[in-house]
């Protein structure tokens, strides 16, 4: 069995999926990708655990309000993810949320036949595009852990 790849695009994203991969580390070695430069705490914590860690700093724009930004940040994740998901061994990915830049690496996740967990579909945030970009990211994925205020 190969180990699990956690990926992640933000740092707001990181905080919430963190202590996940805390504790999916004490349970077998997994792969976490990290598209963003990480801070330096963060990194010797992560560096003590059953982490495979990659770290590449994708310089993302994040401006969803310029298209000419979209664009580039769409190009950036596209192009790097298309050779990094064959080369890494991991059938399953665990993503969260719903930024417009992770649309992409699930689609690639799931062309490539690898197993997508999704945390935090089925969230709606009123008049917002990430309503559709959430949705579409759950419709890849293979299975869900919705937010519940329950």
């Amino acid at each position: 069995m190969t180990s699990p790849l956690f990926i992640t695009t933000s740092p707001s994203d990181f905080h919430i999926l963190k202590p996940l991969v805390i504790e999916q580390a004490k349970l077998q070695k997994i792969d976490f990708l990290v598209l963003f430069k990480l801070q330096e705490g963060y990194l010797r914590e992560l560096k003590k655990l059953n982490i495979n860690l990659i770290l590449k700093d994708l310089k993302l724009k994040n401006k969803e309000s310029d298209p000419a930004s979209i664009e580039k940040d769409l190009n950036k994740v596209n192009k790097f993810i298309t050779s990094f998901i064959p080369k890494n061994k991991s059938n399953i990915a665990i993503v969260l949320g719903d930024r417009y830049e992770l649309l992409p690496i699930v689609q690639v996740l799931y062309l490539f036949k690898k197993r997508v967990i999704h945390i935090h579909g089925g969230e709606i945030t009123e008049g917002s595009w990430d309503d559709a970009i959430r949705h579409s990211i759950s419709k890849l994925s293979h299975i869900h852990f919705v937010s519940s205020n329950s």
